[in-house]
């Protein structure tokens, strides 16, 4: 896509409060983890929006997601322990 004008922007939505979360694993809406980081989906959609005229590549919902992002480029087995441990994985 390189000279063509098109940019692409990669959207990292995290949980997303959608009926999604119920489909993939059954009791999920109801984790304390969950229900402290979910998005409404109009927020997921502002962010695409906003990104649009930045043209940012790597766009992140929430401060949270950004955060857990670069903790796992810098840290993935911390990370994995972490996840491990807290029972999410």
């Amino acid at each position: 896509l390189h000279g063509t004008g098109v940019k692409v922007s990669t959207v990292m939505p995290g949980f997303t409060d959608t009926e999604m979360l119920e489909k993939f694993r059954p009791g999920l809406r109801n984790d304390l983890y969950l229900r402290m980081t979910k998005v409404a989906p109009a927020r997921v959609s502002r962010a695409i929006i906003g990104a649009i005229p930045r043209g940012k590549a790597d766009v992140y919902v929430t401060l949270w997601d950004a955060l857990v992002a670069r903790a796992v480029a810098r840290a993935p087995r911390l990370t994995d322990l972490f996840v491990r441990l807290s029972g999410m994985g």
